[in-house]
């Protein structure tokens, strides 16, 4: 900003300096005439680097917005990809037919998971799982894949 102003003072230094100089005149009214249509420029001269700025700011807007997308479309790969190793896990552990769903917060491209949603109406338990609490091993299971509080894991029987 102040290189601006300075090359205006400069261009308007020149200008004057060149006035006193020059005898009047015809050929002072063509001087005159060309130092104010080069102040003019000097002047306007940051006008196109602003147009610049804006169509470069805009064309980034749209790139984050793209970049959201595909940060929110990976995450959400990411939590099935958890929920079938949770299930996986429990299927291990002789517990099968489980529904479980990952509630997260998607803002961000790091996942924050705040709620896991299981579903153990309908649970098959194999011989190797009978007797066990099932509640605590389906939420030990989820907590070794994410991170959350464990008042926050809800299993619905």
């Amino acid at each position: 900003m102040s290189s601006y102003i300075l090359k205006i003072f400069g261009v308007a230094l020149v200008a004057v300096i060149i006035d006193i100089i020059l005898p009047s005149g015809k050929m002072e009214k063509i001087v005159k005439m060309a130092m104010s249509l080069i102040i003019v420029f000097v002047i306007a001269s940051p006008i196109p680097g602003l147009i610049t700025k804006v169509k470069n700011f805009n064309a980034n807007e749209q790139n984050d917005l793209i970049d959201l997308e595909y940060v929110k479309k990976i995450n959400l790969q990411k939590i099935d990809a958890v929920e079938e190793r949770i299930k996986d896990d429990l299927k291990q552990a002789g517990i099968s037919n489980i529904e479980i769903e990952l509630m997260c917060d998607l803002s961000s491209t790091q996942i924050k998971y705040i709620f896991a949603n299981i579903d153990a109406r309908s649970v098959v338990l194999e011989e190797k799982a009978q007797g066990i609490d099932l509640i605590e091993t389906v939420k030990q299971s989820v907590l070794k894949f994410i991170q959350i509080e464990k008042e926050n894991i809800l299993v619905y029987e």
